[in-house]
């Protein structure tokens, strides 16, 4: 939802401008996670806060080390999303283990 806040332990957002690697780092990161998932589209024109485009970071304890993640850079947004910058919200599609199937709607 807009008005989120960075990820504490990390002290940014981590995004993605390449919806062909969401579900791979829904896989790696957050698969042990449970519940309902939205994945929220940005417009990048209306973020307010700084994105530094900047090496596959941890989330956590979890290292960086997922599929597409080698010699790229990922957007990471140091301060919160405000209600201009979220577009969109689309279910995520996750199975009973916590796999992340798919995102209806990308």
């Amino acid at each position: 939802r807009p008005g989120g806040a960075p990820c504490p332990q990390d002290g940014f957002t981590h995004m993605s401008d390449d919806a062909s690697l969401l579900l791979g780092i829904g896989n790696h990161f957050y698969k042990a996670k449970g519940g309902e998932w939205l994945l929220l589209v940005c417009d990048p024109a209306n973020l307010e806060s700084e994105v530094r485009r900047e090496p596959a970071a941890p989330v956590g304890d979890t290292g960086a080390d997922f599929a597409g993640s080698e010699a790229r850079l990922f957007p990471h947004l140091y301060g919160p999303i405000t209600a201009a910058g979220g577009v969109r919200e689309l279910a995520v599609e996750r199975a009973a283990d916590g796999t992340f199937l798919g995102i209806p709607g990308l």
